[in-house]
């Protein structure tokens, strides 16, 4: 049996890493050093922490003995921090992830002047 985390009413969990997902869809709208509350829940929160830490927590709102439980009016909030931030080639946005949002962000660079 693996260990279990319990986030209870009026709690804060604060987060600070890179490669935040829910239920494996990238969060691509974090921005460096910014806090984003988590309102997802019953889904799968995935990221890599600052130290290099992979985690998953189960956001269940329902209680059972072998997941994670989130009661309600617990807040989760993921912080995208620029030192955990892997350096991915055509990352030009510099989120951790290449994506469309990254064509916008190489056309600014290609045209400052």
């Amino acid at each position: 049996m693996g260990e279990r985390f319990v986030i209870f009413p009026s709690s804060v969990l604060n987060l600070f890493g890179s490669n935040f997902a829910i239920d494996d869809v990238p969060l691509d709208n974090l921005t460096v050093d910014d806090a984003f509350t988590i309102d997802d829940r019953n889904a799968t929160l995935t990221g890599l922490l600052v130290d290099g830490t992979e985690f998953s927590f189960n956001l269940n709102t329902n209680f059972n003995f072998t997941d994670d439980f989130f009661l309600p009016g617990s807040i989760v909030n993921v912080t995208l921090v620029s030192d955990a931030v892997e350096t991915v080639l055509g990352d030009t946005d510099q989120n951790g992830v290449v994506d469309f949002s990254d064509i916008a962000a190489f056309i600014e660079i290609l045209t400052a002047a």
